[in-house]
């Protein structure tokens, strides 16, 4: 008998009509009196009008309360998705991990067990934990049992946590599967040719590079990526190039605008050009930009070797100064690097 569908008429007219919730909830509670026989059905309303009131821990405390009415796995693991919700608002995610997983091991057929796995996901994400996230999305087959579930959401989400591992070749693995699926998705073709990139086998990654661009050819982080090839194969003139392809369609590309910069003024010795486009890059460059830093550090090294030491460490303060430190006078010596 599944019991969270039975609930007397009387009662779900007390949620479906206009009035607010902290009233419904006063309603509802004095129904669990009234009809004790349809006390799961009830308390599941009560709980999704806790939740709406945001009363997190109340929600939670319903919820195992209904758990221990119930029989079926469906409904308890319905049940164990809701409450790894109000942990995760709570910012309780270890608690949530808990829920989460119950649900998970009672009944992944049901259809927010497919959410469930994407919500445990994120917190394992944002925990940097990498062998969890590919590990949750390992519960994601192609069981036809299981159709609620996006494989293209598996394979990229575990192409990622493996590339974040440093594990290119699985990572990929992941990228061959999901683009088995979406073919033209330029996002992960550029992702995959960064793994290749980050192993060196340049021309596996500019052949990708160069299928994006076939796709759309106004995307420029293929034109950038080429770049980083060319530079990586230690052909300079080449990379250029496709650094100022890059900054035709977005002129603002700081990291174009950085590489170029350096390549003009360490290896074709055009010293003065590269620092005013560094510069440029610079003042372009906003306050939280992570890339920020590095054109800093790339003016304060190009400054060092023309042994303008003023200019330098005023690019060095500049520098320590983005992570909250001040330059004592004199503590750059032995730091020419």
């Amino acid at each position: 008998m599944r019991k969270l569908q039975t609930i007397p008429k009387e009662v779900s007219k007390i949620f479906s009509d206009d009035s607010k919730m902290h009233e419904k909830e006063v309603l509802l509670r004095q129904a669990l009196i009234d009809y004790p026989e349809s006390e799961a059905g009830i308390l599941h309303l009560l709980m999704i009008c806790l939740s709406c009131q945001e009363k997190e821990q109340e929600c939670i405390d319903v919820c195992d309360k209904i758990i221990t009415l119930l029989d079926e796995n469906d409904e308890k693991s319905e049940i164990y998705c809701y409450q790894g919700k109000r942990y995760h608002d709570l910012k309780n995610d270890d608690k949530a991990i808990e829920s989460y997983n119950k649900a998970i091991e009672l009944d992944r057929s049901y259809c927010g067990v497919a959410e469930a796995i994407g919500d445990l996901a994120k917190i394992y994400k944002e925990r940097l934990d990498w062998e969890n996230v590919i590990k949750t999305y390992d519960f994601v087959t192609d069981d036809k049992k299981y159709e609620i579930y996006d494989q293209t959401d598996k394979h990229f989400e575990q192409g990622r946590a493996y590339a974040m591992l440093k594990e290119h070749f699985k990572a990929i693995e992941c990228y061959d599967k999901y683009l088995e699926l979406v073919p033209d998705d330029t996002g992960i073709l550029l992702n995959k040719g960064a793994m290749y990139g980050e192993m060196d086998l340049w021309d596996e990654a500019i052949v990708l590079f160069n299928k994006c661009l076939k796709i759309d050819p106004t995307f420029a982080e293929a034109y950038y990526s080429i770049g980083v090839a060319q530079n990586g194969k230690g052909d300079y003139l080449m990379a250029m190039h496709y650094y100022l392809e890059t900054l035709k369609l977005k002129p603002d590309h700081l990291s174009a605008l950085n590489n170029l910069g350096a390549i003009t003024a360490n290896d074709l010795g055009n010293v003065q050009e590269g620092i005013d486009m560094l510069e440029k890059a610079l003042e372009l460059a906003k306050d939280d930009d992570p890339y920020k830093s590095f054109l800093i550090l790339n003016l304060c090294k190009i400054n060092n070797h023309l042994t303008n030491f003023e200019r330098a460490d005023y690019y060095k303060a500049k520098f320590m100064g983005l992570f909250g430190f001040e330059m004592i006078e004199g503590d750059d010596e032995e730091d020419e690097d």
